[in-house]
């Protein structure tokens, strides 16, 4: 199953979510999530979202993209020049439209701020990272803010890792696609009900909720599940809990390295990659060949 979700930068929610087959197009289901998304809001992506027709609808609807630029060649000599490294340059519409826009229309320009940084950590070589974006106001949107902006994105694949790692659901127990959707939503619902607490800790402790601890909040809120709670206090715990959770906060560590390894060895087993019937007539065959061989031997 492949997953495409659109996430709250701001309290780590799962809005939505599309799925499919692993051979199907990410922005396929990413585009039949826009009705969630409203005027004001602000989209963060990579570089398949800075395409010239989803940047133009997304804008049509009032609702901005920073996303990194995609094949389009950059020149920060044209355009309107703002400072080193950054400028507003107009995008032209290409000149073959792609077939999912079934007859949409598309301006035939459109202004678009593209910005450069270089990003520097000890340990590794500097990358240059180039960013297309619709806000164009550079006193309101400076170009510091919105490199903070795109480094936040990460997040988003920390709080992937939580749902598919920490809550356990990389390998799904059931076999049908109806069971399966079932479980995924389940998983899902039990991410967002940790994610409420963890944003209810944020506002109480005025603490900054991508600090808080994840795996923390799932082994304090299984351990006061687990507790017979009389209705008298629950208002108590509850209010311990949300003071324990804020005070749970995971150290800032924005250059962390860890390798990507797994500490528990894997059994010596081969893979099951055929279906079990086919492995227990190749078993009986090779006991009786081995019974066989053995008699000849003793004859």
């Amino acid at each position: 199953m492949y997953l495409s979700a659109l996430m709250s930068l701001t309290s780590g929610a799962l809005l939505d979510f599309e799925t499919g087959s692993g051979n199907g197009s990410e922005l396929t289901r990413w585009r039949k999530m826009w009705h969630l998304l409203k005027s004001g809001d602000v989209i963060l992506g990579d570089g398949k979202y800075s395409s010239y027709a989803d940047m133009a609808l997304l804008r049509k609807r009032g609702i901005d993209v920073v996303a990194r630029s995609g094949k389009r060649k950059t020149d920060f000599r044209k355009g309107k020049i703002i400072a080193l490294g950054d400028h507003i340059v107009e995008w032209e519409r290409p000149k073959q439209l792609p077939a999912w826009l079934a007859g949409k229309c598309l301006p035939e320009k459109m202004m678009i701020r593209e910005l450069r940084f270089h990003v520097e950590a000890a340990g590794f070589r500097s990358e240059t990272v180039t960013i297309a974006t619709t806000l164009l106001d550079a006193e309101t949107y400076p170009k510091q803010d919105i490199a903070e902006l795109f480094f936040c994105r990460w997040q988003i694949e920390l709080r992937l890792r939580d749902i598919k790692t920490m809550l356990g659901m990389d390998i799904l127990r059931t076999k049908t696609p109806e069971r399966a959707r079932k479980e995924l939503w389940m998983y899902l619902t039990a991410y967002n009900l940790l994610r409420t607490l963890m944003q209810a800790a944020t506002a109480k402790n005025r603490k900054i909720a991508a600090r808080i601890s994840f795996q923390g909040c799932r082994q304090r809120f299984l351990a006061i599940v687990a507790r017979n709670c009389p209705a008298k206090r629950f208002g108590r715990l509850y209010r311990t809990l949300l003071k324990d959770l804020a005070n749970d906060v995971n150290p800032y560590r924005p250059w962390r390295i860890e390798p990507r390894a797994i500490k528990r060895r894997k059994k010596q087993y081969d893979l099951l990659n055929q279906p079990r019937e086919v492995l227990r007539q190749n078993l009986i065959l090779q006991v009786v060949d081995a019974t066989n061989e053995l008699v000849k031997e003793v004859g």
